[in-house]
């Protein structure tokens, strides 16, 4: 939503281009008529203030195959530990909704078991923790 593009004029100076149209998709549209050096400027998102799991609990037996880590920063990993402190898988590469997905598998492949686990979501800026609760 932030994405523009700018004309490079000096080193403290960028102009915005007049009638660049942002189509929400990720892309910029605009009638360039001047030659130049043109910068395509946006903000990346480094809060994790909005990122959260869902379902929790989770229960196969009501349908759930997945959780869900959304609202995720850019670069984000996602790190699930048991109670006890031990990592039970990684996750990386958020999706351009800047979402995650986790089969609630351990790193082995193995179903993880019933319990609390801790999840912790880190970028280069910020951390988050919070609590899964698995009832299988």
């Amino acid at each position: 939503s932030t994405l523009n593009i700018y004309r490079y004029v000096s080193p403290t100076q960028l102009d915005a281009v007049k009638g660049a149209v942002n189509n929400g998709d990720g892309t910029v549209t605009a009638n360039i008529t001047q030659s130049g050096v043109y910068l395509l400027v946006g903000l990346v998102s480094t809060n994790l203030s909005g990122a959260y799991a869902y379902p929790v609990p989770y229960k196969p037996s009501a349908g759930h195959t997945k959780i869900t880590f959304i609202s995720l920063a850019a670069d984000s990993t996602v790190k699930v530990y048991t109670i006890m402190g031990e990592l039970v898988q990684t996750l990386s590469g958020a999706d351009s909704n800047g979402n995650i997905q986790w089969n609630v598998k351990n790193s082995d492949g193995d179903n993880v078991a019933s319990g609390v686990y801790i999840y912790q979501i880190k970028n280069s800026f910020s951390e988050k923790r919070g609590k899964l609760i698995i009832i299988r």
